[in-house]
């Protein structure tokens, strides 16, 4: 199995956040939870999380601010179910949020999203044909050790996180590589996979793949890596 995006290059994410006008939640179908005001007691917004909803087995938030008025759409490329290998890039947005309207959660202006919506958060994401081996990993661990800006940790036991080393949000990076091919096997996926219709695909195209993701959680991080 091959992604289309392995030529093109594009730039892709696994995970994206977007603000949009609170109008685009066109309507909703399922129950949202309710916020409100801690003293007046006014309700201030909605909100939907996949956290709550065995049926929906990734990472799925939307929520209604009408302080605000706006609508925050956050989700996982594996919204894009069999084409998760291909994760979220400009091509393929569209899909993403009109599989959101097929879960029967909710409706949301997918057009007005696209065309009014700002981006707020992204992890960015790369599978490379890289076995992750321990060797490696020491490697990796020995540079950064004598590194002082940057500190490191592990990543669920099969892969390291990078963080720089500073007190301002703005000026903090992170980055994480890890083994895809195992981490698409662990528990907290199988229920991911058991609402494909051809999982072995899936899996076989992580086969031999280490996972790099770079996160991107303020509007100028993303504005300077990706302008």
């Amino acid at each position: 199995m091959k992604s289309q995006y392995e030529k093109k290059r594009l730039i892709t994410f696994d995970r994206i956040k977007i603000k949009s006008n609170y109008k685009y939640l066109l309507d909703t179908k399922v129950k949202f939870n309710e916020m409100f005001h801690s003293r007046s007691g006014e309700k201030t917004g909605l909100f939907y999380s996949s956290k709550d909803d065995i049926n929906i087995p990734y990472n799925l938030y939307i929520a209604v601010s009408y302080v605000k008025q706006t609508l925050t759409l956050e989700f996982s490329s594996k919204i894009l179910k069999e084409n998760y290998p291909d994760l979220i890039s400009r091509d393929t947005i569209k899909k993403c949020l009109t599989n959101i309207n097929q879960l029967n959660i909710c409706n949301i202006d997918v057009d007005s999203i696209l065309s009014n919506g700002v981006v707020t958060s992204v992890d960015i994401t790369y599978d490379a044909d890289l076995i992750l081996n321990d060797n490696l990993l020491d490697a990796l661990n020995s540079q950064v050790n004598n590194y002082r800006r940057f500190k490191w940790t592990h990543y669920n036991n099969e892969g390291i996180t990078f963080t720089k080393d500073v007190k301002s949000k703005d000026c903090t990076e992170t980055i994480t590589l890890y083994n895809k091919e195992k981490e698409i096997c662990t528990s907290h996926n199988k229920n991911f996979l058991n609402s494909l219709s051809q999982p072995q695909q899936i899996m076989d195209y992580f086969k031999g793949k280490t996972r790099f993701e770079i996160t991107l959680d303020t509007p100028k991080k993303i504005m300077n890596y990706l302008n």
